[in-house]
């Protein structure tokens, strides 16, 4: 009788070992960054010690893909509110001519940020750059430079993916802008921060 408790009881835990998810990669480890959010305090890898967050590449004048990223990070904040300080989304916004902080809070609230969880930052273009390829392992195009700002239709390049990062600063996974990369996004922060 013994052995027969001790095979059923040892079902669940050889069921668990076989099928349990696999721990995330890392795919990169990200440099010591600072920039400055929308309440124009400087905010970088410092805050966010001990916090998992989710990042994107953003401007607030792109008529194209940013609009949609920031809809499915505020998708993200709202079904990811139960975990709390644990997980932190940032928008790094790669116009910094344009993107102040005040613009910047302005645009977080047509998405309904909230400003606990959820960043919005920019910085000097050398500082985007180092942060994107050192960091990120992406590119960006072309950023302003002109006193007078970005010509009329001109179109910066960036990411347009959703980043995820562990509390030690490595990028652990990298999600498409659709509704299947947000479902595995979410579940992935949650695996990864412990529910």
């Amino acid at each position: 009788a013994t052995l027969w408790i001790a095979v059923v009881l040892a079902i669940p835990i050889v069921f668990y070992l076989r099928h349990r998810p696999a721990p995330l990669p890392v795919l990169a480890t990200l440099p010591a960054w600072r920039l400055t959010d929308q309440a124009a305090r400087p905010f970088g890898s410092d805050q966010l010690r001990g916090r998992a967050y989710v990042a994107n590449f953003m401007f607030t004048s792109c008529p194209t893909v940013c609009p949609v990223l920031s809809r499915h990070l505020a998708r993200v904040q709202s079904s990811t509110a139960a975990l709390g300080d644990r997980l932190h989304l940032v928008s790094i916004s790669v116009d910094p001519v344009v993107d102040t902080p005040a613009r910047l809070t302005e645009y977080g609230h047509r998405y309904g940020f909230d400003p606990r969880r959820w960043h919005f930052v920019a910085g000097e273009a050398a500082a985007l750059q180092r942060i994107a390829a050192e960091g990120f392992r992406v590119g960006l195009g072309q950023l302003p430079s002109t006193a007078e700002g970005r010509a009329p239709n001109f179109n910066i390049l960036h990411s347009a993916n959703l980043m995820l990062v562990d509390g030690d600063g490595r990028m652990r996974g990298i999600y498409r802008a659709d509704d299947e990369g947000l479902a595995d996004l979410t579940r992935e922060a949650r695996a990864l921060v412990g529910r």
